[in-house]
């Protein structure tokens, strides 16, 4: 369960006062291009394989594996970067605007 967004030093509204998720952001593309990188190379080698054993254009068959490998590893790295993002945001940063005013401050 979430905590409360605080009131706005400015002008003392609460109701327009959001999270800044910057981090999260980021995490999500970091952790995308990581996760694509990582998912590629680590299927490079099965897309091998299995190209040779059941495919008659292995080139084919690799090529599939190496993209399905990249695919993969795109989408897990952008959730868990995203994750660690907003853990980070919501724990280590707390900082807050507010769509009020457009004031940005600490909690």
């Amino acid at each position: 369960m979430s905590k409360p967004n605080p009131n706005c030093p400015k002008c003392k509204s609460n109701e327009n006062v959001v999270l800044v998720k910057r981090i999260k952001k980021a995490g999500a593309v970091v952790g995308g291009a990581a996760g694509a990188a990582a998912g590629y190379a680590g299927s490079d080698i099965m897309a091998v394989v299995g190209a040779s054993i059941g495919s008659f254009i292995p080139v084919i068959g690799t090529t599939v594996g190496g993209l399905a490998g990249a695919l993969t590893g795109l989408i897990l790295g952008s959730a868990l970067g995203s994750q660690v993002g907003e853990q980070i945001d919501e724990h280590v940063l707390c900082r807050y605007e507010c769509y009020n005013c457009d004031h940005e401050f600490d909690a």
